[in-house]
C-alpha cells in the first residue's frame, strides 16, 4: 500500500509541473516565467523542510512501528478468541 502511494506520488508530481508548466505558457508567458523563477526556491524549501525533518522521522518511526505491531498482536488474539468461542 504505501510502496502505491510514493509510485503515484513520484509519477504525479513531474507531470504535474509539466502540465501546469504547460498551462502557464498558454495562458501568458510572463506567467510561464515566473512559475519558472518560484520553482527552484521551492524545491530548497522543501529540500529544508525534509533535511529539517528526517533526524525527527527516524527516531520516532521505530516506536510507532512497536507501537503498531503491539496493536496488531492484541487484535489478531481478540479476533482469534472470538471465532474459538462463537
Amino acid at each position: 500500500m504505501a510502496f502505491m502511494m510514493i509510485i503515484r506520488t513520484a509519477v504525479r508530481a513531474p507531470l504535474n509541473l509539466i502540465f501546469s508548466f504547460t498551462m502557464a505558457y498558454i495562458m501568458g508567458g510572463s506567467m510561464a516565467v515566473i512559475f519558472l523563477i518560484i520553482i527552484p526556491f521551492l524545491g530548497i524549501g522543501l529540500y529544508l523542510i525534509v533535511r529539517t525533518v528526517m533526524p525527527v522521522f527516524k527516531k520516532g518511526f521505530p516506536l510507532f512501528d512497536k507501537i503498531t505491531r503491539i496493536v496488531e498482536e492484541n487484535v489478531k488474539e481478540y479476533s482469534c478468541r472470538e471465532i474459538l468461542c462463537s
